[in-house]
């Protein structure tokens, strides 16, 4: 079985790409490995070089030392980092490694429409908050919608024409959050969700959560395995007139398929 090598990047710079690119070509030519470089620019998006089977012979058989992009794609991501004095004390990350491994063919994709043939997303406007305001905002939301299954809080808190770029295909407004939470509460009936950080901006609030639950119900066609998982989140909820009218969120999706033992 071929093994496949990762490398992650977090320093931008095509230089710096470029070196692991070619270590990562080597490394495929001398040891018969495919080659994944994640390259994390500074907006956290991915740009993906997979060295495929073609590529690999060749650079087997020619000894080259320069890698042949077979594969190109993005995937979003989300930061958040502790400051101290101006200097990053702590830092976490959230990728879409689910959806990276169903861009590369290795986890199934299930069904579904083509982001790009959606309408564009209104953009709501209103006046701004206050940080404490919004981090109030936030642990209610977390507290009630999805921790205590208070699904009408989600009404007060969000905007008729709420959408979120992370999930295009949602209904807009409360009715996407709903859905998610519901199918959640479901899969998981002593799901539980926690706030481990937050920071937050007059029109936006951050933050990083941990949620647990055991896998007594059936999650998106996925039978029950009985089993108890524990994965990240980072959520951003951008704020306006005192109402979520925009969201992003970054899963560790591929953690919780793991620890369910599914999608392997």
């Amino acid at each position: 079985m071929t093994t496949t090598v990762a490398f992650l990047n977090f320093k931008g710079g095509v230089g710096k790409t470029g070196n692991v690119v070619n270590l990562g070509a080597c490394l495929a030519a001398l040891h018969h490995k495919r080659v994944l470089v994640i390259d994390l620019d500074a907006q956290c998006n991915a740009s993906l070089w997979l060295l495929g089977k073609a590529a690999l012979r060749r650079h087997t058989e020619e000894r080259q030392r320069t890698v042949t992009q077979a594969f190109r794609d993005k995937i979003n991501g989300t930061r958040l980092f502790r400051l101290k004095d101006l200097q990053v004390m702590e830092g976490w990350i959230n990728v879409d490694m689910m959806g990276m491994m169903q861009q590369m063919g290795v986890i199934p994709a299930p069904p579904a429409p083509d982001p790009s043939t959606f309408p564009p997303a209104k953009h709501v406007t209103g006046a701004p908050s206050t940080r404490e305001a919004n981090k109030a905002l936030m642990r209610r939301f977390i507290e009630e919608v999805w921790n205590k299954g208070n699904l009408e809080v989600a009404d007060e808190l969000f905007h008729p024409d709420h959408t979120s770029p992370s999930a295009p295909g949602l209904p807009a407004g409360p009715e996407g959050t709903k859905m998610i939470a519901t199918a959640f509460r479901n899969a998981f009936p002593d799901y539980h969700m926690t706030i481990e950080q937050m920071a937050a901006e007059d029109d936006r609030v951050a933050a990083r959560f941990l949620q647990s639950g055991t896998h007594k119900g059936e999650l998106w066609g996925i039978p029950p395995t009985g089993k108890f998982a524990k994965f990240s989140e980072i959520g951003i909820l951008r704020i306006a007139d005192g109402k979520i009218v925009e969201s992003w969120y970054d899963v560790d999706m591929l953690g919780m398929m793991g620890q369910l033992g599914v999608g392997g």
